[in-house]
């Protein structure tokens, strides 16, 4: 393994093991190091979006894309700073242009989906969704993008099928559960919301969201001691959890996922 392998697996070792600081010491390091280590800067800019950095995240990326200016995942990071700054507009250029040289790569086009959902481009950012879904190395991202863009048009028919097949295919995803049974409730097919978030909840007990969607199946099913049941679990691990949660917008928390992971 070469050193600058070496560098990134010790790095994630910390990381994994809550470290952060640490890894974030030793990225700095060996960025300063290696000038032109661009999986360095790239792994720590990783860190530092994580953690509302997204300034200092730019000037290593903007380096990390000089280095490499095909690197997939450095190209989507950067966009991902740019759109945190608010320079939606410069992130969805990059990302535009990294498209037409590498039409090919999934993760591009997912995360040209995120930033045209930002500037408001909805059926751009769908056509982005599509266009990676028929690559292959797809980011479960873009079909769990494509699944809340379409319940947000009101689409819920499609909307649905969308997400049976990312539950499908992400068996052991608790979102792509959740997500399915947000369009079924809005659908008013309410047994098969409960269900499905039976099924997120056995991969993530505490996930309060999904205790939320299940109460309001089961409410409207007029299981009314069990949804409340469900309300106060949700409650319990997060006390805001109930905060402005209604059913009238089926989708996932937080929009639309960026991916930005190292290629």
């Amino acid at each position: 393994m070469s050193d600058r392998l070496a560098v990134l697996a010790r790095a994630a070792e910390l990381i994994r093991g809550g470290r952060v600081s640490d890894a974030e010491a030793l990225l700095q390091r060996a960025a300063a190091t290696d000038p032109r280590d661009a999986g360095a800067r790239l792994l720590l800019a990783s860190i530092l979006l994580a953690s509302a950095r997204a300034g200092e995240a730019l000037t290593l990326l903007e380096k990390a894309v000089a280095i490499s200016p095909d690197d997939p995942s450095a190209v989507s990071a950067l966009s991902a700073a740019l759109g945190r700054l608010g320079r939606a507009r410069e992130a969805a250029d990059r990302l535009r242009h990294a498209v037409e040289r590498l039409p090919d790569n999934a993760q591009l086009w997912t995360n040209f989906g995120v930033i045209n959902e930002q500037l408001g481009e909805m059926h751009a950012a769908l056509a982005a969704y599509d266009r990676a879904l028929a690559l292959p190395g797809t980011p479960a991202a873009a079909r769990m993008n494509r699944g809340v863009l379409l319940a947000a048009r009101g689409d819920l028919v499609a909307a649905l099928e969308n997400n049976q097949t990312f539950a499908a295919e992400a068996p052991r995803e608790p979102a792509a559960h959740l997500n399915l049974a947000e369009v079924l409730n809005a659908l008013e097919r309410y047994r098969e919301a409960a269900a499905a978030c039976d099924d997120a909840l056995a991969l993530a007990p505490e996930y309060a969201k999904a205790w939320i969607v299940r109460g309001f199946a089961r409410a409207a099913l007029g299981e009314l001691d069990a949804a409340r049941a469900d309300f106060q679990r949700a409650r319990g691990i997060d006390g805001h959890a109930l905060a402005g949660s209604g059913r009238a917008t089926p989708g996932a928390e937080g929009g639309s996922a960026w991916t930005v992971g190292l290629a």
